[in-house]
């Protein structure tokens, strides 16, 4: 008697963290990817000049520099740094990907769920901006069909906009 899924089934579910995208969408990025999550404040991030508004700047992560970014803002929708003070606690996510991890402000968890990969959707230009286009995986419908946005943490840590700064 085997303990491990046959590799069809590895292959077909993929377990996302869910979290919310401006004030009404649901994004996941793959718990695969994900290394922590925590509160903190923006008070602990150093600011470095010249970079793009997207990143906040530098975070001391358990004793290594870590570049840390606001998503929404990466992604072209308002800052979440504008609604709140430096002051206020924010939910960090840390991903990693080949090696390179980055942090990502985010405005709030939801839960981890489990996706059946085959019935995961194509974006296009018209269902999203295209700003967003580049670092989707894809999306899924519910059963109410209420959309699940799915993140590419490669596509997010590899973005042009580090290449061209060398982050």
């Amino acid at each position: 008697m085997s303990l491990i899924k046959a590799p069809t089934q590895l292959q077909s579910e993929q377990k996302l963290l869910s979290f919310k995208l401006g004030e009404k969408d649901v994004a996941g990025i793959p718990l695969e990817s994900i290394i922590e999550v925590f509160p903190f404040s923006l008070k602990e991030i150093l600011p470095v000049p010249e970079v793009p508004e997207c990143v906040l700047g530098l975070y001391n992560w358990r004793g290594e520099m870590l570049w840390w970014v606001d998503l929404e803002h990466m992604l072209g929708m308002p800052p979440l740094t504008n609604s709140s003070n430096s002051v206020s606690t924010h939910m960090a996510m840390v991903i990693q990907v080949q090696e390179k991890t980055l942090g990502l402000l985010i405005r709030e968890l939801l839960d981890i769920e489990l996706l059946d990969l085959r019935q995961i959707k194509t974006p296009t230009l018209g269902l999203f901006p295209g700003q967003l286009l580049p670092f989707l995986a894809g999306y899924f419908l519910d059963e109410n069909q209420e959309t699940l946005i799915s993140f590419d943490p490669v596509a997010i840590v590899e973005s042009s906009l580090w290449k061209r700064r060398n982050y």
